[in-house]
């Protein structure tokens, strides 16, 4: 039954004879989480569900939210973690001191910033000589490097330029360990549209 999956779902076995108010702070999050999902109802409010969850459970709750929304029940849920909104969440609202950026579909939103490619690089070492290159080429956008991890990233709009052309570039001037070409994550989105507002203040 249901109550049997949740306490199955957040490993709350050894804990059935325990009183809530001797629970540690983490497994007093999940009894307060799992709890909701007994609610019999058609529509479940979910508010920061996976705050203070370790990477196992919190990959446990949200494969629980997807199938309660696979089952039909609707799903409203507030988050900061925009990975978590695009794995499990079909339409969203990002909002930002209280006034809303923008709302509808995810692959609707993700148009706001075009028809782009998100690419990564990998490097045995990001150099002063790869982030001058990078930046002097006018065709990319929202350029991360990231210096420990020895890798950078950038937006390109896949309607004008082909990523490919200068990943191989790259392949050819720099020793490449790893590259990746997707569709730009939420966050990145986000941040492009936040990006906009103050350009348009």
């Amino acid at each position: 039954n249901q109550i049997d999956k949740v306490i199955n779902i957040f490993e709350l076995e050894q804990y059935l004879n325990t009183k809530a108010g001797d629970l540690s702070g983490g497994y007093r999050r999940r009894l307060q989480v799992a709890k909701a999902f007994l609610v019999q109802s058609p529509i479940l409010i979910l508010d920061e569900p996976t705050e203070g969850m370790d990477p196992i459970i919190k990959q446990q709750c949200l494969k629980l939210i997807k199938m309660e929304a696979q089952s039909g029940r609707t799903i409203l849920l507030t988050t900061q973690r925009l990975d978590e909104a695009e794995e499990i969440c079909n339409s969203i609202i990002i909002i930002k001191n209280g006034s809303t950026l923008i709302q509808g579909p995810i692959n609707e939103i993700k148009k706001v910033i075009g028809e782009s490619f998100q690419v990564k690089l990998c490097f045995d070492q990001v150099t002063a000589e790869i982030e001058a290159e990078i930046r002097k080429m006018k065709m990319i956008e929202e350029v991360n490097i990231n210096y420990k991890e020895s890798y950078l990233e950038f937006i390109i709009n896949k309607k004008v330029y082909n990523p490919l052309e200068i990943i191989n570039q790259f392949t050819q001037n720099h020793c490449v360990t790893k590259f990746e070409v997707k569709e730009p994550s939420l966050e990145t989105v986000f941040m492009k549209i936040i990006q906009r507002k103050e350009e348009n203040k």
